[in-house]
């Protein structure tokens, strides 16, 4: 039988002396922003299709005052402000917000839940990694997304009606069951060149910085569009600017570890592998053993297949011409 609001209501308050001794209370108001996030759609650069979509769901579900259906934010691009979108819908909907990333165990989950209150919104970063290894693991999502209960070794609790925003690079590993019970999908890009400068400004200004025209182009391109790099790369900007007085992008790049043209030194280390220990041509499997930090590489060949830079074909990941001029100036080797 379900519980009534009210006494949901009381064992929430019961509970929630134990959920902000462990961490796990919500963040309320401007401690949401913590950390130089937008704090209103005003300050957001880009993702208007996204802010749209979400800001008729907030007003659907404030004008029949319920929680907000749950959410999809998915993308293949890490760090285009998936984090950010999630903050300002729990800011727009003056609710509470907590976060949890990864694969996350159902004991886990509870510690968080426990301390949540009704139309609050739980951001599940990389919620794929869930699944990795079968569906089991993400079994009490189910149960959660599906009718706001939590399965668990001990039975089934209750807990409160909250909105689950999840957000992935890699939507087709979520189960369709999964999937089916995030009605609200908006669709996430990767910001044009312009709206990737305003982007480069803002964050400037939200380091307190004045960096040159040159500087933000530089970083706009760098840093292929994702806040977070724009972040890290402005940041070795300003900390080599305080030494000696020079906006010196170079210097930054060359900390950061990236090319000008927005190459990681695993994408690079990927190239020079790609082509001079497999020909130009090999399975990912092949390259994936022969790097020496490979990690996932997911994210590394789509930022090569959107430079044209290599190809993903039936018989495996094969170099274009451009990759092979690319990958010869990166070895100081003339073409000719």
């Amino acid at each position: 039988m379900a519980l009534s609001p009210q006494m949901r209501a009381r064992l929430r308050a019961a509970q929630y002396n134990l959920s902000s001794q462990d961490g796990s209370a919500p963040r309320r108001g401007a401690d949401i922003f913590t950390g130089g996030y937008p704090s209103t759609w005003s300050e957001l650069v880009g993702q208007t299709q996204a802010v749209s979509r979400l800001k008729a769901a907030i007003a659907s579900a404030q004008a029949e005052h319920r929680r907000l259906d749950h959410v999809l934010l998915a993308s293949g691009l890490p760090g285009v402000g998936k984090s950010t979108l999630a903050r300002l819908v729990a800011g727009e909907m003056g609710v509470g917000f907590c976060e949890v990333s990864g694969p996350v165990s159902v004991d886990e989950a509870r510690r968080v839940l426990r301390g949540m209150e009704d139309r609050d919104v739980l951001f599940w970063d990389e919620c794929h990694q869930a699944v990795q290894g079968g569906k089991g693991k993400a079994e009490w999502a189910l149960h959660l997304l599906q009718d706001g209960r939590l399965l668990t070794a001990a039975g089934v609790e209750q807990v409160a009606d909250i909105t689950v925003v999840m957000a992935t690079t890699d939507a087709q590993r979520l189960p369709l069951t999964v999937l089916s019970r995030l009605p609200i999908r908006p669709v996430i890009t990767a910001p044009s060149e312009a709206e990737a400068q305003d982007l480069v400004c803002s964050l400037a200004i939200r380091l307190g910085i004045t960096v040159t025209p040159e500087v933000v182009t530089g970083v706009a391109v760098a840093s292929n569009g994702s806040p977070r790099d724009m972040q890290a790369l402005l940041i070795a900007a300003r900390d080599g600017h305080a030494t000696d007085g020079v906006w010196d992008l170079d210097r930054a790049l060359n900390w950061c570890g990236v090319t000008a043209d927005g190459l990681n030194e695993l994408a690079q280390e990927y190239l020079i592998v790609l082509l001079v220990q497999c020909n130009g041509m090999a399975g990912q499997t092949t390259i994936a053993s022969a790097l020496s930090e490979p990690g996932p590489l997911h994210h590394t060949e789509q930022l090569l297949t959107n430079k044209g830079l290599i190809e993903i074909t039936p018989q495996g990941r094969r170099m274009t011409t451009a990759g092979a001029e690319r990958t010869l100036e990166l070895l100081d080797v003339d073409a000719a």
